[in-house]
């Protein structure tokens, strides 16, 4: 029991010393510095880390493979894979940019949101992307025998333009709202 009492004391005390060493009423005011390695060592942080880099491997040897799928057995679908895993790398780049951005400054406003939008876009052209999939695989089972002329590859190319476009529109969307009340 009393070393229970000890941990949590040492804790306190070493979190107030810190704070009142670095000058700021909580740690996650400080730009960098000691917040920014204490974060970098918590052992949740690496796994998240090797995560992301396993992550990152394997879209980019899934992109690769589907590349090297020859051409006459290439079908839409084949770029709707490819989309969703360029929205997924993206994901996982928003995700290391948020760690980078948490150790080196943390609190700091306008990173937050830079942070957000980059992490809504990714997840917004991941579910839009999820979505055009469905009905890909609706359109190929229901209608078979016209499934090339609905999902020819120009309208399969300009609907995830539209999805891209769509996601950077309401990632955007959410910037004036974050700045509202912001003191320059």
């Amino acid at each position: 029991m009393d070393n229970d009492l000890d941990g949590v004391f040492n804790t306190t005390v070493y979190s107030s010393y810190s704070n009142v060493m670095l000058g700021n009423k909580t740690g996650r005011e400080h730009n960098g510095g000691m917040y920014g390695y204490r974060y970098a060592l918590r052992p949740e942080g690496t796994v998240q880390l090797s995560i992301c880099i396993i992550g990152l491997i394997v879209n980019v040897i899934s992109i690769v493979a589907t590349l090297h799928i020859p051409q006459e057995r290439w079908h839409t679908y084949h770029k709707l894979i490819i989309n969703l895993a360029i929205s997924d790398i993206v994901t996982l780049l928003s995700v290391i940019v948020h760690d980078v951005l948490e150790m080196t400054s943390p609190g700091d406003h306008c990173t937050d949101t830079a942070r957000r939008v980059l992490l809504n876009v990714s997840l917004t052209s991941t579910l839009f992307n999820l979505v055009l999939m469905a009905v890909d695989h609706y359109l190929a089972i229901m209608y078979a025998l016209y499934y090339d002329r609905l999902l020819s590859a120009t309208r399969v190319s300009l609907a995830i333009g539209c999805i891209w476009c769509a996601s950077v529109l309401c990632s955007v969307l959410e910037i004036p709202s974050n700045l509202i009340g912001y003191e320059l």
